[in-house]
């Protein structure tokens, strides 16, 4: 079995996992506060990052690859939004201004959506897809991630 086919096993299990935590906590009625539904919510956006990433490792076409991808960066995005406002909320209440980040996310999808992926290929037939990126497109994508990731233990470390 190659790397790549752990891949394409590991991402159905990680979506199963972070599913099964969001419906506990639907199950258990954890969704009233506004922490309780960051947190809700970021666990079904991750277990949609994971399940698109299953789709990207089964994809047949590029065009169903390219799909999957921006489905993939979407979730990602996303994620890492609600993850954030969540430790806000955790730490202290629910503010307006928060929204605000919300704002700084939609630009990034709509980024991701238009400009961030040049295209998909498969550099080695019957294997996986390899997306390609516009490098300036990606950096701020790191950027973002890295920004909000690090805001967001900072607030739990406080």
């Amino acid at each position: 079995m190659s790397h790549f086919e752990v891949l394409r096993y590991l991402a159905p299990v990680s979506a199963a996992i972070w599913f099964l935590l969001a419906a506990f906590q639907a199950y258990r009625d954890r969704v009233r506060t506004w922490t309780e539904k960051f947190f809700f919510f970021a666990c079904m956006f991750a277990g949609l990052y994971a399940f698109s990433d299953f789709l990207f490792f089964r994809a047949d076409t590029a065009e169903h690859a390219a799909l999957t991808a921006k489905l993939s960066l979407t979730s990602v995005t996303i994620t890492t939004l609600l993850l954030l406002l969540f430790t806000l909320v955790y730490v202290g209440r629910m503010r307006r201004s928060y929204w605000l980040l919300a704002s700084v996310s939609g630009a990034l999808v709509l980024i991701e959506w238009t400009f961030m992926l040049v295209e998909v290929r498969r550099p080695v037939p019957d294997e996986l897809f390899l997306p390609i990126f516009d490098p300036l497109a990606f950096l701020i994508l790191l950027v973002y991630v890295v920004a909000y990731g690090s805001l967001g233990i900072w607030n739990l470390y406080r």
